[in-house]
């Protein structure tokens, strides 16, 4: 399989409201934050972006956005019909608005119907970001008409394992294409030679970006602050650039 594929996609292969689906095989791999911050970054590279906490009534995406508090209405309120989605969202930067989960309890057919009136606004934004529950990601991600599946796993062979059933999964969706993130990246743990190639064979999908390991990801996050700099912020606007129809390569593993 190859390392990291060639993106081909471009704007005319995205059209407005273009819905990536991010989800992961299990939990504890950076799902949430890595769609935050892929979000944040599609934003400052002007792309009119939506970011939604499917994860209801779990979500945590609100703890690591900066102004998310100020939403007065959430996702399940935009669900039961208790709110318009223009009274979810809260533009919190730049182009990048986001719609909180809330705590309400929805049914699986709920969760769809709500999935079903978002992606018909979708055309009002280049990029519509879904941080899909664990639970209930097939159930978000079939129901959205135009998506790009992200998997997001961590190195170790328990996320590994998780993330290939994933890919399994989602290939019966037909999306427009199904890519892997791998996140929290070291080199002891991947190992030297061709280790990402093993990893990336073993996942069953292509591998779209690297996250290292950070510090400084993890505490901007835990601030409800974007990534200003440092190698993760690197990693996600290449990420974001690849998407947006870049040819980007993968830098030196090394050096990231």
């Amino acid at each position: 399989m190859t390392l990291i594929c060639e993106i081909v996609l471009n704007s005319e292969e995205t059209p407005l409201g273009t819905v990536i689906c991010v989800g992961s095989g299990k939990g504890g791999v950076g799902k949430t934050a890595v769609a935050v911050c892929l979000a944040a970054c599609l934003a400052e590279a002007g792309k009119k972006t939506l970011l939604c906490d499917f994860s209801i009534p779990f979500g945590t995406a609100d703890m690591f956005v900066s102004g998310g508090e100020r939403a007065v209405f959430d996702l399940s309120d935009f669900a039961c019909g208790r709110a318009e989605l223009s009274e979810t969202e809260v533009e919190v930067e730049d182009n990048l608005f986001f719609a909180a989960s809330g705590k309400a309890v929805l049914s699986e057919r709920e969760l769809a119907d709500c999935v079903k009136k978002i992606d018909r606004f979708a055309g009002r934004y280049d990029f519509v970001v879904a941080d899909c529950p664990a639970d209930g990601r097939l159930t978000v991600e079939k129901n959205f008409s135009k998506i790009l599946s992200l998997c997001v796993t961590r190195p170790d062979p328990e996320s590994v394992r998780s993330a290939s059933v994933y890919a399994g999964l989602v290939s019966r969706l037909s999306p427009v294409w199904a890519k892997y993130i791998l996140n929290c990246f070291s080199s002891n743990a991947v190992g030297k030679g061709n280790g990402l190639d093993l990893l990336t064979d073993r996942v069953g999908l292509p591998l779209l970006g690297v996250v290292p390991q950070s510090g400084e990801m993890a505490k901007c996050l835990c601030c409800g602050q974007s990534l200003k700099r440092g190698t993760a912020k690197g990693a996600f606007e290449r990420i974001a650039g690849r998407i947006c129809g870049q040819s980007i390569p993968l830098p030196d593993l090394g050096r990231i």
